[in-house]
């Protein structure tokens, strides 16, 4: 028998095991997402998640995340769960995280960062008087364990404009939420649809809100993080070169105009404010909604004269 040369061999095996290495996978998070300057730990869901020590995020958050195994009382570590402590500095937004372990780098799961204050759903609070009790700017964590709803509580004013918006397909999961808003006395107020409710509260009082999917599917693919805020809400962000300030669409924009022929979402139509890029940046960093940026555009050259505009690579012309 022919013997192959030891050269030969080495590279072959080596190569035969990288193949059958372990690649860690991860199918689903809770909770998906966290507020600046929090403590919280991050559970996992998927394969070959063995000797998770680190997180990876992109793009770069404006600070490092620190993340370190969770403990049980006995100074052991969890299974699949990693304290991430988020500074204060960090960027709001929505960022891909991977962890770090045993095998490597996993897959990249979506991770929002905003700056309400966190709520996690327990699942027990199924009707109207078990509803967990938030404030009326806050960040909805859950899972639906069950077909039953979820259902919060908050105190509201009369005529404070209250927004809420999840979008499942950012995040990766399967959810579709929707729901309702009710005042105290039960009667529907407003409806939440695809994620998104746009509500003026009509009095005083305790307001309850009820989320479920669409389908009322149910396991870790069903999760949602649904932000509310009375606060302004960014749908669109534009910039010409050259200019100072920026256009922004949205609605409950300080010092804004209604745009009453300009409808994106069920409920009222966008607003229009011109502001400096730094209220700009500070506006969009509280608001909800992932923000589209038309930067670079400009309106094309009048057509009387016959002339073709001049176009930029990276330009966007409008019309």
């Amino acid at each position: 028998m022919k013997l192959l040369p030891l050269f030969i061999l080495t590279p072959a095996l080596a190569l035969a095991q990288a193949l059958n290495f372990p690649t860690p996978v991860i199918t689903s998070i809770h909770p998906l997402g966290g507020q600046p300057g929090k403590t919280l730990d991050l559970t996992l869901k998927g394969a070959d998640l063995n000797g998770l020590r680190g997180v990876h995020f992109s793009p770069d958050p404006g600070a490092p995340v620190e993340a370190k195994p969770k403990l049980d009382a006995k100074g052991q570590p969890v299974a699949n769960t990693l304290t991430l402590a988020l500074p204060a500095e960090v960027k709001s937004g929505l960022y891909e995280l991977r962890v770090i372990g045993d095998f490597g780098l996993s897959n990249p799961r979506v991770f929002q960062i905003s700056a309400q204050p966190v709520a996690d759903s327990p699942g027990t609070n199924d009707k109207p008087e078990t509803a967990l009790k938030i404030t009326p700017d806050t960040a909805a964590h859950g899972v639906f364990k069950s077909a039953a709803p979820h259902w919060f509580e908050f105190t509201g004013k009369a005529g404070q404009r209250v927004f809420a918006a999840f979008d499942g397909a950012a995040f990766d999961v399967r959810t579709r939420l929707n729901g309702s808003l009710h005042d105290a006395s039960g009667r529907e107020t407003a409806r939440l649809r695809d994620g998104w409710l746009a509500a003026t509260l009509p009095a005083n009082g305790v307001y309850r809100l009820k989320v479920h999917d669409l389908m009322h599917g149910t396991g870790d693919d069903f999760a949602y993080r649904l932000i509310l805020t009375t606060g302004p809400v960014v749908y669109s962000s534009h910039h010409s070169p050259g200019d100072e300030s920026r256009i922004l669409h949205g609605w409950n924009l300080p010092g804004s105009e209604t745009l009453p022929s300009l409808q994106v979402r069920p409920g009222p139509p966008l607003e229009r404010l011109v502001t400096d890029t730094t209220n700009a940046e500070k506006l969009i960093a509280s608001s909800p909604l992932p923000v589209f940026h038309f930067d670079g555009e400009t309106e094309p050259a009048s057509a009387a004269n016959g002339q073709p505009a001049a176009l930029s690579i990276g330009q966007t012309r409008g019309g």
